[in-house]
């Protein structure tokens, strides 16, 4: 009977000691399932805060690049060359569009919204360039329509901090 019990306590422990690793494992492994998620949405976060950001930058070139502009076609700039100036300022106006396509496609959906918004009102104001450097007269809402968009640019960066936040960790 002694090498029954012998061999039933070797069993047993067998078994719980097969029992522990298994659990142990299994629980190593979820942690480390559960870890590399936390990792893709922190650099899916990185890629969508550095995307906004490269936006930031290129509204803030472009529409200071319309405000240089809108010097020289009221006449009060001119020390630049005017087709060189509008030559920067359609290429700026590209890059505002493709960094805005790619924020459409990566971002989040508010900032996606809010960076939409921009270029769109950002066009109405290169709308009314593009007409005065064709030889238009300014219309009567050329100011409003420059202000607006530096108000959605503004409201695009307050949106961003209240999306992403600051990131601690």
């Amino acid at each position: 009977m002694s090498d029954l019990v012998t061999g039933a306590i070797g069993v047993t422990g067998a078994l719980i000691g097969g029992g522990v690793t298994m659990g142990a494992s299994y629980l190593d492994g979820r942690w480390k399932r559960k870890l590399a998620f936390m990792e893709r949405d922190h650099h899916v976060q990185d890629v969508q805060r550095e995307t906004a950001a490269t936006f930031l930058r290129q509204a803030d070139l472009f529409l200071d690049t319309a405000r240089a502009l809108a010097g020289v076609l009221e006449g009060s700039r001119s020390d630049v060359n005017k087709e060189e100036l509008y030559s920067r300022y359609e290429d700026e106006w590209t890059e505002l569009v493709t960094s805005n396509s790619a924020l459409q496609v990566i971002g989040p959906p508010e900032v996606a919204v809010a960076a939409q918004t921009v270029r769109r009102v950002a066009g109405t104001w290169a709308d009314v360039l593009d007409d005065r450097y064709k030889g238009h007269r300014w219309p009567a809402d050329k100011q409003e329509k420059q202000e607006a968009a530096w108000d959605e640019r503004r409201k695009f960066v307050l949106t961003a901090q209240r999306v992403f936040g600051p990131r601690l960790q």
